[in-house]
């Protein structure tokens, strides 16, 4: 017959082994805002996606630098929440007709878009327009069309 101390050692193991277990999981799942190539071409351009700082709490913004995909560079914003006011988007977000350009969370692909070799830790993708549309669209299980920003500066300084 096992002693209870035998019972209760192997019982500790079990949970230790359990939990660690857990959390190999959870050290070794994507980041699901980094973007990576997955053509394996080094030094092509960055695509770096981040939360916006203090002045832009709750908008996420996209960076595509200018050899990334398309030559289209730029900060791309989503604001689920509405962060940003009349006065924000006029300055940032209007168009030389004076449309505003807005984030969409339910949109459609243009015709002209073009899927680019950047993914995310997700599983979505990155598609641009060649024609230098004012939108990144991020496809996942729905498509997003992140608008450009003009002068917007509000990223989280880096750890450092």
């Amino acid at each position: 017959m096992v002693s209870q101390r035998i019972l209760n050692v192997w019982l500790a193991v079990a949970l230790v082994l359990a939990a660690t277990a857990g959390l190999g999981w959870w050290l070794s799942r994507p980041d699901a805002s980094a973007w990576a190539r997955d053509d394996g071409i080094e030094g092509a351009g960055q695509v770096s996606q981040q939360r916006g700082g203090d002045d832009c709490e709750g908008l996420v913004l996209l960076d595509v630098s200018p050899a990334a995909a398309l030559a289209v560079s730029g900060t791309f914003v989503r604001d689920t929440g509405g962060v940003l006011g009349e006065e924000e988007l006029q300055r940032h977000f209007a168009r030389p007709n004076g449309s505003l350009r807005r984030y969409g969370p339910e949109a459609s692909l243009p015709e002209d878009a073009i899927e680019t070799p950047w993914t995310r830790g997700d599983g979505a993708a990155l598609w641009l327009a060649p024609d230098g549309d004012d939108y990144a669209y991020v496809a996942g299980d729905r498509v997003e069309a992140w608008p450009r920003a003009d002068g917007l500066v509000c990223a989280e300084p880096a750890a450092g």
